[in-house]
């Protein structure tokens, strides 16, 4: 879909403008405009004319009525024309009626000339074919913001937004429904068969509890993620604060020593349990070992074990009456002799014979409990060593925790007590988050063995063979269902990642100071440093950051399946330079492909940029302020634009 016309009147500053944006190779559209003068009102236009509500910070504009106080009539009105992939016009027009009061009427008209007109919901049905209002600010956003676009809420429920540019919803509400399904299966089924309705109670009661166990662990994980927000933009202002900058490097350091030695300890801990676990027949059956062995000793110097012979050799050497081993002729001396030897064997008890078969594997535990002790000294050795280590890095860095308190500038002492607190959240919620992932796997277990006990119930029955075969259908469903949910979020994520990765690297300068671009699952954005091969994003800078913003809401776009127009106002303000150029370049090539409208100020549509827009003919509109109420939007060309350009910055030279 592409905005093809949008006509604003009596609605702010602007008392009535129209403008048309034919397509070009790049569907790239320029609008340039002062602060103030009514860039910010032309994008709340859209949202309000779309959604009935003007997300975008004001300035003065704020104190003014929705209608133009000059307009000669009290109607006020925003109507955008749209062009669907499938040949349809759709007309959105939104009426000012009072200040709480307006209407939203929507044409769709068909490529065969038939046109459909909707207001109330089904008006709001059409807007969300559009761009849907709960990922509209990955369609139409305020550049400025792209500099806090990681630690503000904008990304607290991306991963809800991101099931509806995936379409993830739809497959939500079919696994809900089945779910229901199955359910009233097992109530139907439990009306026929009495064993049935324990096992379905008991169902029941594990299914509220693994949703409230699941809810409990969206929240943990929201609280982690607010806490490590907040963190990041804390350790962002501590160490811009010069007086601090010494204290937060060694306080880094530090963490890093203390965490990498409370992982050393934990391995030696594990270490010694697997030593132990391993040992531990061996270390218990001690006493019996070492008498045994003993009595084994005992019994051979005293005679009392049989001595070790080979029975084949004596019964070959006596029937054919000649010695196996040195080929002598038997008298009957030898032949006497090898049969009481022969006989003396054969009566000898079969606990001798055991204790002869033990002696070697027994030797084998007795050596390793002698190194047991040996390893378990060097392991105990290692520990403590670590210990008193971790106990000295961690004196320090409470030394490092006293200098922040003993600060006299409040503001200082502020922000590193909360984040402290910040710090202390996180660490809480992790454990409990561990503790909620391993119930909500024991719930699952558990739930999974009551409906298979319920399925061999109803499969025994023959009133409820049918019931159980429709039940096994949902079963089958839900499980491709949601194998397909997964296949779908997994392929989302790995896509937008690897959009965002290529976009970021394409857009940045310093190709050597970043090393990679992650997304964890709920799609927190890492950006990697080259050097320390750590998440880095709360020390770049705003340049850096807004590049990786773009490229994620890129990214986003990739994968959403809405082929909606972008539209930003001011997103070049914060970047300059190679930047600068890198994302209009960015831009250009997105615009082949996806409708761009860019609103900038003077000083963004800078010479550089401006090279590339006139090479490819874009089209361009100047917002030009008639008096304090009244803005008027007007397509330049070329030479047009530049001798406004010239004009705003004489008016800004006068008035500086």
């Amino acid at each position: 879909m592409r905005l093809e016309h949008i006509c604003i009147h009596n609605y702010r500053l602007y008392h009535h403008i129209e403008m048309d944006f034919p397509r070009k190779d790049e569907d790239m559209h320029i609008v340039v405009g002062d602060n103030g003068v009514g860039k910010t009102t032309f994008l709340n236009a859209i949202n309000w004319c779309l959604y009935g509500d003007e997300p975008h910070a004001f300035s003065e504009e704020s104190s003014l009525p929705i209608p133009n106080l000059e307009a000669s009539d009290d109607d006020a009105y925003v109507e955008l024309t749209v062009s669907s992939d499938s040949g349809h016009t759709i007309i959105f027009k939104r009426t000012y009626i009072s200040e709480n009061n307006n209407d939203l009427l929507v044409s769709v008209k068909s490529p065969t000339g038939e046109t459909d007109y909707f207001s109330g919901e089904k008006a709001d049905i059409e807007v969300d074919r559009f761009v849907p209002m709960a990922i509209r600010e990955f369609f139409f956003f305020d550049g400025e913001q792209l500099d806090t676009y990681f630690t503000s809420d904008r990304t607290k429920n991306i991963e809800n937004r991101i099931f509806i540019l995936s379409h993830i919803e739809l497959i939500d509400q079919m696994i809900e429904r089945l779910t229901e399904k199955r359910k009233e299966f097992n109530k139907e089924a439990s009306k026929l068969n009495k064993d049935v309705e324990p096992k379905r109670l008991e169902l029941e009661k594990k299914e509220k509890a693994l949703n409230k166990e699941e809810k409990r662990l969206k929240q943990l994980n929201k609280s982690k993620q607010d806490a490590e927000d907040r963190i990041k933009v804390l350790d962002a202002e501590l160490k811009g604060i010069p007086d601090v900058i010494e204290l937060e490097e060694r306080r880094d350091d530090l963490k890093k020593i203390i965490s990498e030695l409370e992982g050393d300890i934990n391995g030696k801990l594990e270490e010694i349990s697997e030593l132990v676990l391993l040992t531990a027949p061996s270390v218990f059956s001690f006493e019996a070992i070492d008498f045994t062995l003993k009595d084994i000793d005992e019994k051979y110097q005293t005679n009392q074990l049989p001595p070790q012979i080979d029975q084949n050799v004596i019964n070959e050497s006596l029937d054919g009456g000649v010695c196996k081993l040195c080929n002598r002729q038997l008298d009957e001396e030898s032949i006497e002799y090898l049969t009481k030897t022969l006989n003396d064997y054969n009566l000898s008890s079969k606990q001798s014979k055991l204790l002869l078969n033990l002696k070697s594997p027994l030797k084998l535990l007795e050596n390793e409990l002698k190194t047991f002790s040996k390893r378990r000294e060097d392991l105990n050795g290692t520990l403590v060593a670590y210990r008193k280590s971790l106990k000295e890095y961690t004196d320090e860095l409470n030394i490092v925790k006293e200098l922040y308190a003993g600060y006299e500038d409040d503001s200082i002492k502020d922000k590193f007590e909360e984040r402290e607190k910040q710090e202390t959240v996180k660490q809480n919620s992790l454990i409990k988050i561990g503790s909620a992932q391993k119930n909500i796997s024991n719930l699952k277990k558990d739930i999974e063995d009551l409906n298979n006990e319920i399925d061999d119930i109803l499969s025994d029955n023959k009133k409820t063979i049918l019931i159980n075969k429709k039940k096994q259908l949902c079963d089958n469903s839900l499980k491709l269902l949601t194998r397909t949910k997964d296949d779908i979020m997994l392929s989302t994520k790995k896509q937008i990642g690897n959009y965002t990765k290529d976009k970021f690297f394409e857009l940045i300068w310093k190709q050597d100071t970043f090393a990679d671009v992650t997304i964890d699952d709920a799609y927190n954005v890492k950006l990697i440093h080259n050097l320390t091969n750590s998440n880095c994003l709360g020390t770049a800078s705003a340049a850096e950051r807004e590049l990786l913003a773009l490229a994620f809401t890129l990214g986003i776009h990739s994968v959403s399946g809405f082929s909606s127009p972008l539209l930003i106002d001011t997103p070049l303000a914060r970047v300059s330079g190679a930047h600068r150029v890198n994302f209009t370049n960015v831009l250009l090539d997105v615009s082949k492909e996806k409708q761009t409208i860019l609103i900038l100020t003077p000083d963004e549509f800078s010479p550089d940029v401006r090279d590339l827009i006139y090479a490819e003919q874009i089209q361009q509109f100047g917002i030009v302020q008639i008096d304090e109420l009244h803005s008027e939007m007007k397509e330049m060309s070329k030479k047009t634009m530049e001798e406004f350009i010239e004009m705003l910055r004489r008016k800004s030279n006068v008035s500086g």
